[in-house]
């Protein structure tokens, strides 16, 4: 983690990355979504038992720090 995105990344996100890393391992569409048919964050707080809206902020900081890109239609 020498990239400098991780600097300062509230814990709550690293263990998001984490755990999405996790998930996509089972679920191919996390790491290649298409277009209006990706996953939404609902179904990524249900899929990891996350509280909504502390899921939200551990996402808006990876999309902030370009971890992870919004997908049309889906999660971001």
């Amino acid at each position: 983690m020498g990239d400098r995105r991780w600097i300062l990344l509230p814990l709550a996100a690293r263990a998001v990355w984490l755990q999405l890393t996790d998930l996509a391992d089972v679920m191919p569409e996390l790491r290649h979504p298409v277009s209006g048919a990706a996953v939404d964050e609902n179904e990524l707080c249900r899929l990891l038992a996350a509280s909504a809206d502390e899921f939200h902020n551990a996402l808006t900081s990876l999309v902030e720090r370009q971890i992870v890109e919004p997908v049309p239609g889906g999660t971001g």
